[in-house]
């Protein structure tokens, strides 16, 4: 297993909620682009899981950003906004550059047996999605008639490109 800080790559949020209040309609929006550093607040983190036995791979990353608020002050969810992904296992070939990629099913806080079964998955978190996987679960705003909240809402992309890199360790 081989893990530490991610960065690079690309990050964009925008999510918006409307509220409609008898004539009125309050709006908020959360909403981030940009690259993700070693550090926090707009960070990434990587794991590498290798099965030398199996000649298999997998590869896991999360990411938080601090998004910014625009709207209404009562609509504002928090500036926190996170999301990770599981690609699946994959074969380790003889050039060890790790290439792949893939389209997830997505969910609200869950991918917990992602890495047991060697699936892909997208979990999602912080901003208005908890207001969706209500609305997405209920059919409504409120929390009421509510079916399983364990099915995908989408899917998502998650693509890489790994090399290897051989450092000399500096003699004490």
């Amino acid at each position: 297993m081989f893990t530490g800080k991610a960065s690079g790559g690309s990050v964009t949020i925008k999510d918006a909620f409307d509220d409609t209040r008898g004539n009125e309609t309050a709006h908020g929006e959360v909403f981030y682009s940009g690259v993700l550093n070693s550090g926090y607040p707009n960070h990434g983190s990587a794991t590498l899981f290798v099965d030398p036995r199996s000649c298999k791979y997998q590869l896991s990353i999360a990411f938080g950003v601090k998004t910014h608020y625009a709207g209404d002050a009562d609509l504002n969810p928090g500036p926190n906004v996170g999301g990770g992904a599981d690609g699946e296992r994959e074969k380790i070939p003889h050039s060890l550059h790790l290439a792949g990629g893939a389209g997830p099913d997505a969910f609200h806080s869950g991918c917990q047996e992602a890495l047991f079964n060697g699936t892909d998955c997208y979990s999602f978190g912080g901003g208005y999605s908890t207001d969706f996987m209500t609305l997405f679960d209920c059919h409504s705003a409120q929390a009421v008639n509510c079916s399983s909240g364990d099915k995908p809402v989408g899917s998502a992309e998650f693509v890489w490109v790994l090399s290897p890199k051989f450092f000399k360790p500096k003699k004490i």
